[in-house]
């Protein structure tokens, strides 16, 4: 089941979500792409986060960029943890677009990479 939530969906668009967890590296992988609702938009910030089940933050970082760009591919990776395979965390993926800001949380499970 994906439950999501979002603000500024009139802005940038989040797509490709993936939340895995690499064996070879022992590391949770949580990753995604945002890309201006109009394709021209700058995105001049970009933050990630990962939430444990209960909402606990286990890690997250944001960028800004003078410059800007159409399209950003934000990703994470942070050490294994208690979570397993099969469990549900939470990516949090917000930023800035042209001045306005934007927010979306997606439920995911954790597959194998």
């Amino acid at each position: 089941m994906t439950t999501s939530k979002s603000s500024g969906g009139d802005i940038v668009t989040v797509s490709d979500w993936n939340a895995c967890y690499n064996s070879n590296e022992n590391v949770i992988v949580l990753s995604c792409t945002v890309s201006s609702a109009d394709g021209t938009a700058s995105i001049t910030g970009i933050g990630l986060l990962v939430n444990d089940s209960e909402g606990l933050t286990l890690s997250s970082f944001y960028n800004s960029a003078s410059s800007g760009s159409e399209t950003v591919y934000p990703a994470v990776n942070l050490p294994r943890g208690n979570i397993s395979v099969e469990e549900a965390v939470w990516g949090v993926v917000q930023g800035e677009c042209q001045g306005k800001h934007f927010f979306f949380e997606e439920e995911l499970t954790l597959g194998t990479c």
